[in-house]
């Protein structure tokens, strides 16, 4: 009685998909996958451009923290009050000379201290830095006496403008 019903499972004709069914279900699943792919690839293209102005904010936040770092311990060489500059000069407490500059859109940092010229690569080579203008000035109260000697910085990280304003401890 066993092999009785063995044989009439294997010998039924409506077991499992025919073709036709199995070519409708690969069809319709090909037009789900084909209408799926262009939101799939906008959202891989959304992602990346999020990364990029995440990326662009953050060296935007550590650029501006370390020449906060270098004006709090160090004295302004140049620009002199009332002038533009497109490189910021500053004296350290040991008398040795920083340059802050962009060349080929890449930061630099160029020490000539005692012991020669070191020049030191401050952004990542794959952020590309413009437009970094420095602003010295100073400000004044009603009765015209000098106040806060402040310097203003701008500056492009990958296209997205940045700016602010740092109040000088030193002159």
């Amino acid at each position: 009685m066993h092999k009785n019903k063995l044989k009439k499972i294997k010998s039924n004709p409506r077991a499992g998909l025919t073709l036709i069914e199995t070519l409708t279900y690969i069809a319709l699943l090909s037009f789900l996958l084909v209408a799926a792919l262009p939101l799939l690839i906008h959202l891989n293209v959304s992602h990346a451009k999020q990364e990029m102005v995440a990326f662009s904010q953050s060296e935007a936040v550590f650029i501006d923290q370390k020449i906060r770092r270098l004006l709090r311990v160090s004295t302004v060489l140049s620009p002199e009050p009332g002038y533009f500059s497109s490189e910021l000069i500053l004296e350290n407490t040991d008398e040795s000379e920083f340059r802050l500059m962009v060349q080929n859109l890449v930061l630099y940092l160029e020490n000539e201290g005692s012991d020669g010229q070191e020049t030191v690569l401050w952004t990542s080579p794959t952020t590309k830095i413009s437009n970094l203008i420095f602003y010295r000035s100073n400000a004044t109260n009603s009765d015209n006496e000098i106040g806060a000697n402040m310097l203003s910085f701008d500056f492009s990280v990958n296209g997205q403008t940045f700016g602010t304003t740092s109040v000088l401890l030193k002159n």
